[in-house]
């Protein structure tokens, strides 16, 4: 009966906190002002930075779409960091007449080592760094966004998308990237905070970097640079006309490794920052620091929907009012962010087509969930495969 209990209270716990935090954000979505972006009266030289391993498949469809970039040629140049490869990643690169930096660094295998390494032989020329991934294609309008948002005191995040595919793990993949990267960071700066990093697609002033190192090489690094910016009372603006494309798993298992690597970079930031972020917030009274806590602690949306399912299980089979209360407050939260975020995404068609089997896609996000929380993984760069079929 005690473990009953328990149970019911976890339940409790992960539907009642997420899906206040799910519900506070949308809110926040219909508050904000919209920024508008004038035309930039300056040209700030960019260093796309390309960190890759073993990408030599990958690689060509995000060098061809960076060719298409509607901005000044001698105002942005393009770096592939082929880190620890073991293909033809570098030769590949070279072949599209970039800058290729190879890094040889076997105990030091993670993205985080490969920027850090980066960031520091990048020429002085360049007023910001620009972070792509090499599974991605890029909007022709990147470039000239992030110079109309552009703020030396303050790093800028695109919006990061899944790429719908023809497979339903693409278009649930789709959705889970349109909520984590875009109704997220929307909501948090509608809210006055820090818009926080997705990795992909984050515009960081040299100026920055300066005053706030890049030193974090966790499975999460971008999670923790955020961190390390909000503990130096710096921000992150979200700039969702910035748009970059990611190519996600078609396979459950590369699915699986990918998901399980974030979740556990999650859970090691938050057991490396809580007391810092805490401690900054009491003292200073800085509510961004609290917030970012908040953020990164917060039940992600497939385990606020598994919780407050099994809330209202356990309201039904208990007949209590608390649990199908908090349980019903989570799914409709759950929903009310899903329907706000497809909306404001312009989603298309198959999306909704395919809304059939996210509950068994949300099922399998919880698996993954509780399953990094129970066991580690490999701290090193540990490349997702996808197939052949996915880099078209």
């Amino acid at each position: 009966m005690i473990l009953i209990r328990l149970v019911e209270f976890g339940f409790r716990l992960l539907a009642g906190t997420g899906g206040s935090y799910f519900a506070v954000l949308t809110t926040a979505t219909f508050m904000l002002r919209q920024r508008v972006l004038e035309s930039a009266s300056t040209w700030p030289r960019f260093a796309v930075i390309i960190p890759a391993h073993n990408e030599e498949h990958t690689i060509p469809n995000t060098l061809e779409s960076l060719d298409e970039l509607d901005y000044p040629p001698e105002c942005y140049g393009v770096f592939v960091i082929a880190d620890n490869c073991s293909d033809a990643t570098a030769e590949v690169a070279r072949g599209y007449g970039c800058t290729v930096l190879e890094r040889a660094a076997p105990e030091r295998r993670a993205k985080g080592y490969a920027l850090s390494w980066a960031f520091e032989r990048i020429p002085e020329e360049y007023d910001a760094v620009v972070v792509v991934d090499a599974d991605t294609k890029v909007d022709p309008g990147l470039l000239d966004t992030f110079a109309r948002a552009y703020e030396p005191s303050a790093a800028l995040q695109a919006l990061n998308l899944q790429a719908v595919g023809s497979s339903a793990s693409s278009v649930a993949s789709f959705l889970a990237s349109a909520l984590q990267n875009y109704l997220k960071p929307l909501g948090r700066e509608s809210l006055g905070f820090s818009a926080g990093l997705g990795g992909n697609g984050m515009c960081i002033p040299r100026n920055l970097l300066d005053d706030v190192p890049w030193r974090r090489f966790g499975l999460a690094e971008d999670v923790e640079y955020h961190a390390d910016l909000v503990l130096a009372g710096r921000k992150v603006l979200f700039v969702p006309e910035a748009r970059v494309f990611a190519t996600a798993p078609s396979s459950l298992s590369g699915l699986r490794s990918q998901r399980l690597r974030w979740e556990r970079g999650r859970v090691e930031a938050l057991k490396r920052f809580a007391g810092p972020l805490l401690v900054r917030s009491i003292r200073k009274r800085d509510a961004a620091s609290l917030e970012t806590l908040i953020a990164i602690a917060a039940p992600p949306l497939n385990l606020t929907t598994s919780a407050s399912l099994g809330c209202l299980i356990f309201g039904s089979m208990r007949r209590s009012a608390i649990s199908l209360a908090i349980g019903t407050l989570g799914v409709v939260a759950v929903a009310y962010a899903g329907i706000r975020t497809l909306w404001m995404v312009r989603a298309p068609a198959k999306v909704y087509a395919y809304s059939l089997i996210l509950p068994l896609f949300i099922a399998w996000r919880t698996y993954i969930s509780v399953r990094s929380l129970l066991q580690g993984v490999s701290k090193g760069w540990v490349r997702t495969e996808r197939s052949r079929g996915e880099l078209d």
